[in-house]
């Protein structure tokens, strides 16, 4: 339990100094605005749908109407159009070139969507290997302590003189100490430029 409690502390410490970490973060927002327009285009496709089956039927009332007053052409046998059912399809017409614009916006929304989690899902599983990757060096490099001890150690210090006290002890190389003592340094200084 400890350990992963202390592994969930290191992927929060990693994630934090992931530079990738803000490209992360903005497709997450960039997904959260498209779900957004999404929903309100779909609200805006249902209302056109819905006006255009509401004055269709009103068109359709109108169609009876007349033909049971008997304005029929008398040559095609068509009931007559009045200027209220012209104008109704006018309208009908309008809000099916709505509907049919906002239909395509729609659906090329979803492709913007798919494509987003696709690249989301892709950064998180990058990002997870790349954390994996950097565990795996933490442990290598802090050699003989447990595993506890060494994501304590590598998460805890924020000086280099407590990263050469730490890692020393366990080093026999004099390479490797330099090398870790450099890492530490590097990695104090961008974790007090993120402060």
């Amino acid at each position: 339990m400890e350990d992963l409690a202390d592994r969930a502390r290191a992927f929060e410490m990693f994630r934090k100094s992931y530079r990738k970490n803000e490209a992360l973060d903005e497709n997450r927002a960039l997904l959260k605005d498209k779900y957004a327009r999404g929903k309100e285009l779909g609200n805006d496709v249902n209302e056109s749908r819905n006006g255009i089956k509401s004055i269709t039927g009103k068109i359709e009332q109108i169609r009876k109407e007349n033909a049971m007053r008997g304005l029929v052409d008398p040559q095609t046998g068509e009931v007559l159009k009045t200027p209220e059912e012209e104008a109704l399809q006018l309208q009908v017409n309008k809000l099916k070139m709505k509907y049919q614009e906002q239909y395509n916006e729609l659906k090329e929304l979803k492709a913007e969507i798919e494509r987003i989690q696709k690249l989301l899902e892709r950064s998180r599983e990058r990002m997870q290997k790349d954390f994996e990757s950097w565990l795996n060096v933490m442990i290598r490099q802090l050699g003989g302590q447990s595993a506890s001890q060494q994501m304590s150690s590598s998460m805890g210090q924020t000086s280099a003189s407590q990263a050469e006290r730490t890692f020393n002890a366990g080093a026999t190389d004099a390479k490797v100490n330099e090398n870790l003592q450099a890492f530490y340094q590097a990695r104090d200084a961008i974790y007090k430029d993120l402060k």
